[in-house]
């Protein structure tokens, strides 16, 4: 979950947009420091994950997982029955503490991410399911950013660059695909949480020795 940001010059690397999560991929988190990441971090239990279904019957988003919870480094599983996932979107909207969220910072093991506010390139809110990410702006375009995270310890601040636009085909609520190109606020919320769903906290694009102590002892 994106908190605060500000444009910094400061950078330490670029944040990394890998292929989309599909099912067979599922498990996997791509990119060198999402990798590295996630082959030393045990596998969430299945107990702390829940369905689309199951929080939708429950009717309640349940408390946010916090760093360290394992479940942020899950790499989400794509959505495939959207009869619940109306229901759940709006929860997702309802519930979120900031205007960008993605379920399994909720311990919901599906791909759907949550924009709203200045996040959102639409009026009201957007609810992005199963997002593949089909172009991105050129290299030189890279825009730098200083993010923090809700999940993470009060006070971490990290410097990283994010695509200044990236063109993402997804679905909505009821399954229907679409495509649509993300610039600014809009695009940078979107690659924070397009990590979330592949495991990958704004840590990894930091170097380890710049982490407070307490966080390079965990990663």
């Amino acid at each position: 979950m994106l908190l605060l940001l500000a444009l910094t010059s400061s950078v330490t690397r670029r944040a990394i947009i890998a292929a989309p999560v599909s099912a067979a991929a599922a498990g996997q988190v791509s990119g060198s420091a999402a990798a590295t990441q996630q082959s030393s971090a045990a596998p969430p239990p299945a107990a702390l994950l829940r369905s689309v279904s199951e929080a939708a019957r429950a009717g309640t988003l349940g408390p946010m997982a916090m760093w360290p919870d394992p479940v942020l480094r899950h790499v989400a599983a794509p959505v495939d029955d959207f009869g619940p996932v109306e229901q759940f979107s709006q929860m997702l909207v309802d519930g979120m503490e900031s205007t960008a969220i993605a379920a399994t910072q909720y311990h919901v093991n599906a791909q759907i991410i949550a924009l709203r506010g200045a996040s959102s390139p639409l009026p009201g809110p957007l609810v992005l399911v199963n997002p593949r990410v089909l172009a991105r702006s050129p290299e030189e375009q890279m825009r730098p950013w200083r993010e923090v995270c809700l999940v993470l310890p009060p006070g971490l601040e990290v410097d990283l660059l994010r695509d200044a636009w990236v063109t993402v085909e997804s679905a909505d609520s009821a399954g229907r695909r679409s495509t649509r190109t993300l610039r600014g606020e809009p695009a940078r919320a979107f690659q924070h949480e397009y990590d979330h769903l592949r495991g990958v906290l704004i840590v990894d694009h930091a170097d380890l020795a710049d982490l407070p102590a307490e966080v390079q002892l965990i990663e």
